[in-house]
């Protein structure tokens, strides 16, 4: 019997030892593992990080390239989000509101681009539609009222914004000073109008010129006649 407990004893030592090596081998195990994963979750962390830093920067520079793009060219343009407020004026468009972009952002483009008819009775807001619906154009030969007072003929037209999915995000108007043009259009209707009173007056001439030539050509033939 002290045989078999001794046996027993020794087996169960050696049972022990083998979980204490199992458990040893188990715990550098997981720690191995766990290492192997905070190292990889900080390579993930660190490289999305790294990639949003990168489209940050990729997106603030196409921001800034479509902000000089849009303040470069020389027609003035307001850009508007999907409610209507003011997001962008370009030099242009500040110039032509008399408002500038610091006080225009953020306001409903109606307070910003008062526009009405040529015939100014009363000055009206653009077509709601324009930018709820996304209308593509508003109506030419408008005019535009300034904080002034003074009243402005535009040429203007409205372009829906969307996303990648296709909804609405905004809307962008472009418009541009018509007074120079309305005034070389006078002055040609008033070139037209004079050379049209030109050529009349060149036909009346014709017209009264041929019979006094044939009445001086009779008196001539008369006297010639009479011997005077």
């Amino acid at each position: 019997m002290e045989h078999e407990e001794v046996a027993l004893d020794a087996a169960r030592q050696a049972a022990y030892q083998r979980s204490i090596r199992l458990t040893r081998a188990c715990i550098v195990l997981t720690t191995i593992l766990a290492v192997l994963g905070l190292v990889f979750l900080a390579y993930y962390i660190l490289r999305e990080s790294d990639l949003r830093e990168k489209h940050s920067r990729d997106l603030h520079a196409r921001e800034e390239w479509f902000r000089v793009t849009l303040t470069s060219i020389s027609e003035a343009v307001i850009a508007t989000d999907q409610n209507g407020s003011v997001t962008f004026l370009n030099p242009t468009a500040e110039a032509l509101t008399g408002i500038n972009a610091a006080a225009a952002v953020g306001k409903n483009i109606f307070e910003v681009f008062p526009i009405s008819n040529e015939t100014p009775a009363e000055t009206e807001c653009p077509d709601p539609n324009v930018i709820q619906h996304a209308g593509a154009a508003l109506a030419s030969h408008m005019i535009l009222r300034r904080p002034d007072g003074t009243l402005m003929p535009i040429d203007d037209s409205a372009a829906p914004i969307h996303d990648d999915s296709g909804n609405l995000i905004g809307v962008v108007l472009v418009f541009r000073d018509t007074t120079q043009d309305l005034r070389n259009q006078e002055l040609l209707r008033k070139a037209e109008k004079l050379s049209a009173a030109a050529r009349l007056a060149a036909t009346v001439a014709h017209e009264i010129n041929n019979p006094l030539e044939a009445i001086t050509n009779l008196i001539y033939i008369s006297k010639s006649a009479s011997g005077v």
